[in-house]
C-alpha cells in the first residue's frame, strides 16, 4: 500500500511539469509534431517493457475488436486529448490551460455516472471542487498572460479535459492488459500525429545537442 502511494506522488510530480515544459517544448517545434515524437518514446518504452516481462506474448489473445478499441481509445483519449491540449497551450499561457485542463477529473466524475452508472456522492463532489480550486487558486496573480486566441484556446482545453475524462472511463470498461493497452494506445497517438500533423505543419528536423 505505502509503495501505491509513494507511485502516486512521485505521478503527481511530473504531472505538475507538463503544462510548463510542454509550452517551453512547443515554442520550437509544431504540436503535432512534439505529440508525434513524444509518443512514439512512450510507445517504444512500453514496448520494451512488454518484452521484458513478457506480457508481449498476451497480444495473441486479443482479438480484432478489441484492438480496434484500443485504438479507438487511443484516438480519443490521448491523440485529441493532447493535441486539442497542446493547441490551447499555445494559444494561452501555461498556468490558463492547466487550470482548465484540470477540468478532466470533473469530466471523468460525469462520465463515471453516465457510462458507468457510479453514485455521485457528497464526497466526490467536494473531491471535484477542491481539485479545480485549488489550482485556481496556486495559479491567481501568476503574471502570465495570454498570447494567442484566448478563445479557442480556452474552448480546445476544455474539449481536451473532455476527451481525457471519456477515455479514463472507456479504458476502465475495456478489459485489456494495461501495459498491452496503453503500448496500442501510444502507438496509434504517434501514427495519427504523423498522419494530420505532417501534411499541415513544417515540421522541424530533430538535431542532436550541438
Amino acid at each position: 500500500m505505502r509503495k501505491k502511494y509513494t507511485y502516486a506522488i512521485i505521478t503527481v510530480c511530473i504531472w505538475s511539469t507538463l503544462a510548463a515544459l510542454a509550452k517551453k517544448l512547443l515554442l520550437d517545434i509544431p504540436n503535432l509534431e512534439a505529440l508525434c515524437i513524444s509518443s512514439f518514446f512512450a510507445f517504444l518504452f512500453l514496448l520494451m517493457v512488454n518484452i521484458k516481462s513478457g506480457t508481449i506474448n498476451q497480444m495473441k489473445n486479443y482479438s480484432v475488436k478489441e484492438y480496434a478499441t484500443m485504438s479507438g481509445l487511443g484516438f480519443i483519449g490521448l491523440f485529441l486529448y493532447n493535441a486539442l491540449y497542446y493547441y490551447g497551450l499555445s494559444q494561452l499561457s501555461s498556468q490558463e490551460a492547466c487550470i482548465l485542463n484540470y477540468l478532466w477529473p470533473i469530466m471523468l466524475v460525469i462520465f463515471s455516472c453516465i457510462i458507468l452508472k457510479e453514485k455521485l456522492t457528497i464526497m466526490k463532489i467536494i473531491a471535484m471542487i477542491s481539485s479545480f480550486l485549488g489550482i485556481v487558486i496556486l495559479s491567481l496573480d501568476s503574471g502570465s498572460h495570454s498570447s494567442g486566441n484566448v478563445s479557442l484556446g480556452m474552448i480546445s482545453c476544455i474539449v481536451a479535459a473532455a476527451c481525457y475524462g471519456l477515455f479514463s472511463v472507456l479504458n476502465k470498461k475495456a478489459d485489456c492488459n494495461q501495459n498491452i493497452a496503453m503500448m496500442i494506445i501510444w502507438l496509434i497517438t504517434a501514427v495519427c500525429a504523423l498522419v494530420f500533423g505532417a501534411p499541415v505543419e513544417k515540421w522541424i528536423p530533430i538535431q542532436g545537442i550541438q
